[in-house]
């Protein structure tokens, strides 16, 4: 028999006062009242008292019910209570509700000297988390909180549910079940065998823990039992983070070759937290994977990495490239708060050697970046600090050529609106970079600049641009270029040792005539616009290296920028004229953007604008972008370089989302032509395509393809992936297959199969 609740005394005073109100002929009918004549009282004569009305059986029940003033709440159609037995009855929609738990039956009694309720026909409890225990008979203690249950139904907060022979409510809110079966599935999928189920000997729900625990219990696949569980945990619905073991990943790479990914999860506390795996393979060593992180209030830090000790790796040509040694690598990044003006950022990334992570499949970066970000904002104006280090994957990467940068600073200063009737900035930066094998630069620039912004009465709009600025450069070890700058036997990036100078005025005029239409619901916009810059030619001393403005490219977003370069360093010199024209049409489900412009400059620009960048020449090539919306179904991005005298594409790239239910697909076109001489902008064609379909509600196709269009390799097909996916709300079950054709030192090309399997409430 359950022992008594202290908290059972309300519900004990609520049945009492029950069976008081029985045994005080609480059950008579109550007599007819009789209505007054209407002419008994003049119409002039002030209303007495209202006569009350004799009360219900019920409304005398309730009535002292609610004089008791305790959390309590009893409701049945028909009452008994029997003296000799000290037993009170209670039939007919059966509801008593007490400190938040909530009990519903068909019938009910309660026997006042052992203190239990013993319920039937239909048997509900509901406890406060909204936990649903449901069973044919329950004998319960007046607390509501504990009791035993004979073929339970326990229903969770998600719809999970788990049934039993018997079980038993203790007060503490735990629930144990005997001869139990479990399983999500059947609120998506009905019959009785559902997706997947577990059956156990006895499960427990340990309400302080939040987990579901699992003795002598096997895993049921479609009424097909696949895995013995002799012991098994997860945490209840209620628990947003817990820890355990992760959905494993099971796979086969040409690298690898069988693998499994077993991953476990450690909830720290509400802040912090850390994931680790073991990646096991039948061709390396075990791998030791984890991953950190923390909310430390003012900020947030992941760090991670993985470490093996490997002997066995091998290149293409068998050629072992791992001779026992560690192999691993670390990252870490954050944000940081430090005060109402100042944040930091930080990244940092290792590896190594260059082939681990594309090697183990943790990561395909050929290029590794750390970093830290330091900004202050102060109204309009602020401050930022910087530094970069590079650890390049590459075969061609060597170390000693590649920079560090420390520091980068930028600072401005930007004056309110109506300075000399438009704004001013005042601008500098100081940059350190340094290679331990390689030429060396430090640079200090200086600058102002003034813009104003006008608008005519015809609609003209116009822009108003000045700027000054001065650098200063010390160059150290220039016969010692990188890479880039060896290529083809000549060096446009590479300066002269020494201390240079330089300085730069320029001064620019933009105008845009915009002409808007805004019939039939359609939005149109059409503008031409035309620009004069004038600026000192022959800017570009060979004795200053470019270090930042190398990968510069004319396109539609900087055609008509006061300065065209990415950098500092490499400087859009010489007087200039720039038109383009901008159209744009907006409707209610179609936004179109198309702009096209050309330049015309007073000099040739130097080869540190080689050919193929946009620039060559005096004439610059066209350049053209398109920009279109349809509703939320369809992206499309167009950018584009044509020669200027042959029209012919040296650049054509293409980018493109359709989300068209059940297809879903994004791909992208790139050919550049253009005969750069530089080792890491080579000509190319390339087209990638990635996309889903959802074949029925349950079953998804997905795939993608790299393919090489253009004839400078063998090899036509990068890589491609495809693969099947099976999702219901009990399971998901996904199998892909990848492959890919890149050779790298020990990374060969080949097959990779990955098999992942997540059960709902077990992840």
């Amino acid at each position: 028999m359950p022992r008594q609740h202290p908290r059972s005394r309300p519900l004990r005073r609520a049945l009492l006062a029950a069976a008081t109100a029985l045994a005080s002929g609480g059950m008579a009918p109550a007599g007819p009242v009789e209505a007054a004549p209407l002419d008994a009282t003049p119409l002039d004569a002030t209303p007495g008292p209202i006569p009350e009305l004799p009360q219900s059986p019920a409304e005398r029940l309730q009535a002292k019910l609610d004089s008791l003033g305790d959390d309590v709440s009893f409701s049945a159609r028909r009452l008994t209570y029997e003296p000799t037995e000290n037993k009170i009855y209670a039939e007919g929609r059966v509801r008593v509700e007490q400190n938040g738990y909530v009990l519903e039956a068909g019938a009910l009694t309660y026997d006042r000297d052992a203190g239990t309720i013993t319920a039937r026909d239909g048997v509900r409890i509901t406890d406060p988390d909204g936990n649903l225990i449901a069973a044919d008979r329950a004998v319960v203690a007046d607390s509501l909180a504990e009791g035993t249950i004979e073929n339970v139904t326990l229903l969770l907060e998600d719809g999970s549910r788990a049934r039993a022979a018997t079980g038993e409510r203790l007060a503490n809110g735990d629930v144990l079940l005997d001869r139990a079966v479990y399983s999500p599935c059947v609120v998506c999928q009905g019959g009785d065998t559902p997706a997947w189920r577990l059956k156990a000997a006895s499960v427990v729900h340990d309400k302080s823990a939040k987990r579901i625990v699992y003795r002598n219990a096997t895993l049921d696949v479609f009424g097909v039992s696949v895995a013995p569980l002799p012991y098994l945990s997860h945490p209840d619905p209620t628990v947003k983070r817990a820890s355990g073991l992760l959905v494993p990943e099971v796979g086969q790479r040409n690298e690898l070759g069988l693998y499994a990914d077993i991953p476990f999860h450690w909830a720290i506390s509400d802040r912090q937290d850390f994931t680790g795996s073991a990646l096991v393979s039948t061709r390396e060593a075990p791998i030791a994977i984890g991953e950190y992180r923390r909310h430390l209030g003012f900020g947030r830090l992941r760090a991670g990495g993985s470490l093996t000790y490997d002997t066995d790796a091998e290149d293409a040509t068998g050629r072992d490239t791992a001779n026992g040694e560690f192999r691993g690598h670390f990252y870490s990044n954050g944000r940081f708060v430090l005060s109402d003006a100042w944040s930091l950022d930080h990244q940092i990334q290792w590896a190594s050697d260059d082939t681990f992570l594309r090697r183990t499949g943790l990561s395909d970066a050929d290029t590794l970046v750390t970093s830290f970000d330091a900004t202050g904002a102060y109204g309009r104006s602020s401050v930022r600090a910087r530094g970069f280090a590079f650890q390049g994957l590459r075969v061609e990467d060597v170390a000693g050529r590649t920079p560090f940068i420390l520091p980068l600073v930028n600072a401005e200063w930007v004056s309110d609106p109506g300075f000399l009737a438009g704004t001013a900035r005042l601008s500098g930066n100081v940059q350190l970079l340094t290679r331990t094998g390689g030429q060396d630069s430090r640079r200090i620039s200086a600058g102002a600049s003034w813009t104003r912004r006008l608008t005519s009465d015809w609609g003209h709009v116009v822009r108003l641009d000045a700027q000054v600025r001065g650098d200063l450069y010390d160059v150290r070890d220039a016969d010692r270029p990188d890479l880039i700058a060896e290529a083809g036997g000549t060096n446009p990036f590479a300066g002269r040792d020494g201390t240079h100078a330089r300085g730069l005025a320029r001064a620019g005029v933009t105008v845009s005539w915009p002409f808007v239409s805004g019939r039939g619901g359609v939005r149109q916009v059409i503008e031409p616009i035309v620009q004069g810059v004038a600026a000192p030619q022959g800017l570009n001393d060979s004795a200053i290296p470019n270090e930042d403005s190398r990968a510069f490219e004319l396109s539609t977003l900087n055609l008509f920028d006061l300065n065209r370069t990415p950098g500092l360093d490499a400087i859009d010199s010489g007087s200039r004229l720039t038109y383009g024209l901008k159209y744009r049409v907006l409707t209610d489900l179609l936004d179109l953007q198309v702009m096209a412009g050309h330049s015309l400059r007073t000099e040739a620009t130097p080869a540190i604008f080689a050919n193929g960048t946009g620039l060559g020449g005096t004439a610059s090539d066209i350049v053209a972008g398109l920009e279109a919306r349809l509703g939320d179904r369809l992206d499309l991005v167009y950018r584009g370089q044509l020669d200027n005298k042959t029209l012919e594409p040296e650049l054509t790239e293409v980018e493109t989302r359709l989300d068209l239910h059940p297809v879903t697909l994004n791909a992208g076109y790139l050919r550049i032509d253009r005969d750069l001489v530089l080792p890491d902008r080579p000509d190319r064609e390339e087209v990638r395509i990635d996309g889903q379909l959802a074949v029925t509600d349950h079953w998804t196709l997905f795939g993608g393809i790299i393919r090489d269009l253009s004839d400078r390799t063998d090899i036509a097909t990068i890589e491609y992936e495809t693969g099947v996916v099976y999702s219901n709300c009990c399971f998901e079950l996904s199998l892909g297959v990848r492959d890919s054709n890149i050779i790298d030192r020990d990374v060969d090309p080949g097959t990779s199969f990955i098999l992942r399997l997540r059960l709902k409430s077990l992840e």
